[in-house]
Order: C-alpha cells, then structure tokens, then sequence
C-alpha cells in the first residue's frame, strides 16, 4: 500500500496537502467502488429473478419519472457543495451554518410542498397507459406510486447529507452511505424473493426507496452530532437574503440538471414511450456492464471536485492544471478498456444474467461509444463544476436538449432500433466534447 501511494505522488501534482488528501479519498472509495460492484452484479439477476422482464422494465421507467421531481431542488445540492467548500476552505463556520441551515429549509419547504400536491394527483393517473404495463392491476400501480413518491421526496432532502462530507473533500462517505443502502436492499430483496409473493410491485417500491430515506436519516442524526455539529441547520440560521451567491450558482447548476435528467436519467422513459419496457430492460443491462468504466472515471474525479475548489479559493492554479493533466490521461486509458470490454460483453451478458435477457451486440457497440464520451468528458465537467464558472454549460444546455430529442426522432425513424437512443445520447455529447475542454483550459490558463 505504501508503493501505491509512493507511485501515485509521483504521478500526481507535488502539493502535500492537497494531494495527500486526494490520495486518501481514491484509495477508500477504490476499496467502496470494488465491493459495489459486487453488490450490484449480484443485485439485478436477483432483481430479475423477483420480477419478470416487463415488471424490472416498469420499474426502472417508474423509477426515472419519480426521479425527474430531483429538478426541483432548483440545483441547491451542488451550489451548497461549491459553497461551502469555499467556507471550510476559509474555516468561516457561521457561513457554513448559514448555508446548510438555508438550503434545508428551501429543500424541505420544496419537496414537501410537492408531496402533499403529487399524491391527491397521483391517483387520477392512468399509470398503466404511461408505462405501458399491460399485465399489472390499475390499484397496484397506484399504490407503488404513492409510496415511491413519499420516501424519494424525503428521501431528496436528507440525502443533502452526503453534500456536507463531499464539500469537506470526504467523497468517500457517500460511497459508505450508498453501499450500506445497497447492501441492506440486496439482503431484503434476498428475504423478498425467499418469503414474499413473487413479483409484488409495492415490496420491492417500499425496499428500494424506503431503505435509502432510513440510512440517510441515521447518517445525519450523526453527522450533525458529531464533526458538523458547528454546522447543524436551525431556524435562526436561515437567512435567504444573504444567500444571494448560493442561489446565482444554484439557478445555474438547475439548468445543467434539467439538461442531465433529461438526457440520461430519462432514457428509461424515452425508450419505453419509442419501443416498450422489454428494450428498457436490455438497454439497462448493457449499460450497467459499461457504467462500471464511467463508475471508475467518477470513482477518480468525484475526489478531486471540492480539492479544486479548495484550491482556486487559495489561488492555487497550477494544482488544478497538473491535476487536469494526469486524470486525463486515466480517462483515455480507461475508454481504451471500453473497447476491449464490448468484445466480451456477451461472455459477461452470459455468465450475469444468462438466458433471461438477451441483449444485441450492436446495443453494446453503440453503449460503448457513448460511454467512452462521458468519460473523455467527465474530467472537463468536474473541474468546470467545481470552478463556479458554469455559464458554458448553461448555454450548452439547449443546444444539448435539441440535438438528443432530435436525433431520438430522427434515428428511430432511420434505424427503427433501440440503439436509435444511445446514438442520440452520444451526437447530444459531442457539443460539451469539443467545447468543454476549450472552456476550462481558458478559465485555469488565466
């Protein structure tokens, strides 16, 4: 272990402090990262296995539409993260209170509002006709919905937990929060499919969403009792008239969010609404196989995030230029394993889920090149987001819109395939691929 960090210091920038730190979150969350991924090869053939392939297709899909009210935190998590990593970096704990102790009142006051609108609404929805689900009662969909709705909605405002520790530079704790969620849903999908009825909608809605919201609420009964105890939120911490710089930033980040939601955590739903929940389900296959590399590239740049900030609130811009240097070098290796994992894709496909998904190799193709260009990307948006400076992305953003919704019609009417939507994916991509790099190279070159 000491090798490694002795390898890894002289590959990284030579800064001790920053560096130092750098290193001790990577090597946590490569440990975290290794052991999720285990969770998750063993997580969806059980899934599969306690639904059938139309009922995991539903669920995904149903998943992504509850997952789009997220939107409406109005991008407050990653304003609060910029900002308060300013605060720690500057130890001004009374601005660091002010801010958590804002940014929960707004997030409580906006999610609860919307519960208590969504779930008399729910029920004149015709969820069946929405996602397609010929084979499952009008009353069992209703009833997933309104549990789904509650513990996501509460769950989006306790999950802030998890900015606090990234804003420190602690990013690994949010993997530690996330495996324990996993873990705790695999060992009671595990007792689901052993003892409950087979296929039950609700039990798995109330596992897969009620979990989350317990383990983020135990976390920051904790946190907030001990380390950030200074920053625990109280009303008369709340101060929206001073928090003038966290809703700018905020209002920015909200745009690149609905840009995000729209283009990758709306796929399910885009697929469904083109083709049908059985493409949903082969298309998730696949992408769960690649996202593993995207895991790998976030699993190195996720660290390095609040650091940078950090650093250009010290001045210090020649960190931020070495430390952009060498993961990018990752980044072309690790899409270079891309390449290599589509030729055994069908091994894997084979060996993971055997016989009950059959998913086409051109689908992993296609999967493949979209995948390599989020990771070319991901080093560039990281030390973007991370700057404050996000206006490109906010200008990107329609352009981004237009280029995927477009090519969703035009190459489903060109291909009449489900690849037609990750081709659609990768065109919206290659904008912020070729404008990015530009972008930042200019803000940290100053």
């Amino acid at each position: 272990m000491n090798l490694l960090r002795s390898r890894l210091l002289q590959f990284l920038p030579a800064r001790a402090g920053l560096t130092g730190k750098y290193i001790e979150q990577l090597g946590s969350s490569v440990v975290l990262r290794v052991v999720s991924v285990g969770v998750t090869l063993l997580y969806i053939p059980l899934l599969l296995d306690f639904l059938n392939e139309e009922k995991y297709g539903i669920w995904i899909t149903l998943l992504t539409i509850i997952n789009w009210i997220r939107l409406f935190d109005i991008g407050l998590g990653n304003g609060l993260r910029n900002k308060l990593a300013e605060a720690i970096a500057l130890n001004r704990k009374d601005e660091a209170r002010r801010l958590v102790s804002t940014s929960y009142a707004i997030l409580g006051l906006i999610f609860v509002s919307i519960m208590l609108i969504a779930l008399p609404i729910n029920f004149f929805i015709n969820w069946n006709s929405v996602l397609k689900a010929v084979n499952i009662p009008p009353s069992e969909l209703q009833t997933l919905t309104a549990i789904t709705i509650c513990f996501v909605l509460i769950g989006f405002i306790m999950q802030t937990v998890v900015v606090l520790y990234a804003a420190d530079g602690n990013t690994v704790m949010g993997n530690v929060i996330q495996l324990v969620i996993n873990l705790i849903c695999l060992v009671l999908l595990w007792m689901a499919k052993t003892f409950a009825t087979k296929g039950s909608l609700i039990v798995l809605g109330t596992i897969l969403t009620g979990i989350p919201l317990i383990v983020y609420l135990i976390f920051s009964i904790y946190v907030f009792s001990g380390k950030y105890s200074y920053m625990r939120p109280s009303w008369s911490h709340v101060n929206l008239r001073q928090s003038g710089d966290l809703f700018k930033l905020s209002w920015q980040f909200f745009i690149i969010q609905i840009t995000a939601t729209i283009l990758y955590a709306s796929t399910p739903f885009v697929i469904t609404r083109f083709y049908s929940p059985h493409e949903v389900t082969q298309y998730n296959i696949a992408s769960t196989i690649f996202n593993f590399a995207i895991t790998i590239i976030a699993m190195i740049t996720a660290p390095v995030g609040p650091l940078v900030t950090q650093a250009i609130a010290k001045d210090d811009l020649a960190w931020v230029r070495n430390m952009l240097k060498r993961i990018n070098k990752l980044a072309w290796l690790i899409s270079l394993g891309c390449v290599v994992l589509v030729f055994v894709s069908p091994w894997i496909y084979k060996i993971w889920v055997g016989d009950r998904v059959s998913v086409p190799f051109m689908l992993s193709v296609v999967v493949c090149l979209y995948t390599i260009t989020n990771i070319i990307t991901n080093p560039y948006s990281v030390f973007l987001n991370s700057t404050g400076q996000v206006r490109i992305l906010v200008i990107l953003a329609p352009l981004t819109i237009i280029l995927f919704w477009g090519g969703c019609y035009f190459y489903s009417w060109l291909l009449k395939d489900v690849i037609s939507i990750p081709i659609a994916l990768l065109t919206a991509n290659l904008s912020g691929l070729y404008i990015m790099p530009k972008v930042l190279n200019r803000i940290i070159n100053k």
